[in-house]
């Protein structure tokens, strides 16, 4: 028997401490109902359940920003079904005003003072439209530009194109863009009625035919034509080639209308058919055949087509940008990035005298300005950009956001760009007791529309697709990382309850284990005394 150590004792005492230590731990796991607590529970478990908290109560919150989001572009799209509805009673007033067979100049001064009224409901409207003190319809949470210089219009920008510098964005055009295009080698003349011709114009699968042989055409032709014969002192050729050459042009233009050819004919100043596309850019073409030369075509039942078209060319910000028709855009990675501007400068016909030999004038010709006349300045304009659009952060890191562009909904910034007889830049300018006004105003409401209804139509896309949708998965994922949480570091009741039992009952043996130990050195003194 040892005195001086009590190896048993010491054995049961550790025993005992370990015991002490895991009813503890039991405890505490009970109590707080976590297995990982603390670094001692396993490194690795508490840096992993760490960042999965961390990322969920980022996610909790993002989950509130995206509802909260939804709410403010629901406010906004209960606006804009507001503006269309003011619209509709635009157009109403602009239909009614457009019957002049009916209306005095009362009743024009009555519908333009209505349209006012609208005009301010809807100025209003967008102005107060607020949600959380923000402005949503005035254009102070999207995209606002400017462009100064002639023939420039600003027509849109991206989400990533940046503000422009307090002096703008320099524009500079180099080509003006222009149609493709088709004139006849001749004049059109009382000669060519003689033997008739049939022209065939092609654009795309669209097909349009003028036979002047034919039908009511030829024998109102040939009546015009057997009067400058019988008489020419009284019907002279140069009045009876005018006279058929507007016959001939407004039964082409009927015909292409008709046909739903994008084409306008017309006259050149000297008399030849001249046929011109309706769009601008080389994207565009057409063709035609003459069954007699020089009418349109050099050659009889040949196809000849059209001189192609250019689309325009210039710099935005000193940095190359792309042309397609009369719109030139920024491309990406360049200063001015995503913005668009329409330039819609074209060189005209314009006379100039005819000089002989010694430089006296002889006469005038017609002669198409040049290139340089239009665009000959160092730089065309300058192009000003407010970027104001706003983030929506729907995630937990920083670089989970969206970013939209809630359009200026202010009647002078809906319809811009339309032409029109009457001048109207907007529909701010409508003036329905105009001559002809009505009318206009009809297709600037018509253009309102269409920008009201494609933002509306953005606006629906962002919400379904990308702010409920991110909703969804953002409520999953919070699911899904809780979940793994309670995997790692929950506490298993039913087997922590177990546990605790067990040890339990392993430090009452072992307490009274350590009692035992502590009797042995007691037998020795015992001993002693005996003795």
């Amino acid at each position: 028997m040892k005195i001086n150590y009590n190896p048993a004792a010491q054995n049961t005492l550790r025993h005992f401490g370990m015991n002490v230590d895991r009813v503890d731990q039991s405890m505490r796991n009970l109590s707080s109902g976590k297995k990982v607590v603390d670094g001692t529970d396993g490194g690795a478990s508490l840096y992993v359940t760490t960042n999965m908290q961390n990322k969920v109560t980022g996610l909790k919150q993002a989950q509130t920003n995206t509802e909260t989001s939804l709410s403010l572009l629901q406010t906004a799209e209960a606006a804009m079904a507001e503006g269309v509805d003011i619209l509709n009673q635009m157009k109403q007033l602009a239909v009614h005003a457009a019957n002049e067979a009916t209306n005095d100049s009362m009743l024009l001064e009555a519908d333009q003072m209505e349209f006012e009224e609208l005009l301010s409901a809807m100025e209003q409207k967008s102005e107060r439209t607020t949600f959380a003190g923000k402005k949503l319809l005035n254009g102070s949470m999207g995209i606002s530009g400017s462009v100064v210089g002639n023939h420039l219009r600003f027509v849109e920008a991206k989400i990533d194109t940046p503000g422009s510098p307090t002096e703008g964005f320099k524009i500079d055009i180099t080509q003006p863009a222009t149609r493709s295009m088709m004139q006849g080698p001749e004049p059109l003349s009382v000669s060519h009625l003689t033997l008739g011709f049939r022209l065939v114009i092609r654009e795309g699968a669209k097909v349009a035919e003028l036979d002047s042989t034919k039908g009511d055409l030829s024998e109102e032709l040939q009546k015009i034509r057997k009067s400058h014969v019988d008489d020419p002192e009284r019907f002279p050729e140069e009045q009876v080639n005018k006279e058929i050459q507007q016959i001939i042009i407004h039964q082409l233009n009927e015909r292409f209308e008709k046909q739903g050819l994008p084409l306008d004919a017309m006259l050149s100043p000297e008399g030849h058919i001249k046929l011109r596309h309706q769009e601008f850019g080389d994207h565009t073409s057409f063709s035609a055949t003459s069954s007699l030369p020089g009418v349109l075509t050099k050659k009889v039942g040949e196809a000849e087509n059209s001189i192609p078209g250019k689309d325009v060319a210039g710099s935005i910000a000193g940095d190359p940008a792309s042309g397609h028709g009369q719109l030139l855009t920024a491309r990406p990675g360049t200063t001015a990035q995503g913005a668009v501007i329409e330039y819609s400068g074209e060189t005209e016909l314009q006379q100039v005298p005819v000089l002989d030999e010694d430089g006296n004038q002889t006469g005038m010709r017609w002669e198409e300005s040049s290139v340089d006349e239009l665009i000959g300045a160092e730089n065309d304009g300058f192009l000003h950009i407010a970027q104001q659009t706003q983030a929506f952060q729907i995630g937990a890191s920083s670089k989970d956001f969206l970013e939209l562009d809630l359009k200026d909904m202010r009647p002078r910034n809906l319809a811009n760009g339309i032409e029109n007889d009457s001048d109207f830049r907007s529909i701010a300018d409508i003036d329905l007791t105009l001559p002809g006004g009505a009318r206009d105003a009809i297709d600037l409401i018509d253009a309102a529309y269409e920008d009201l209804n494609t933002a509306r139509m953005d606006l629906g896309a962002f919400q379904k697709n990308s702010l409920e949708n991110t909703l969804s998965s953002v409520k999953t994922e919070n699911e899904n990382l809780s979940k793994s949480i309670s995997t790692i570091a929950d506490t298993d009741a039913a087997s922590e309850v177990a546990s605790m039992a067990k040890n339990k009952i392993l430090l009452q043996t072992s307490q009274s284990m350590l009692a035992q130990a502590n009797q042995k050195p007691r037998h020795v003194l015992t001993l002693i005394e005996d003795s």
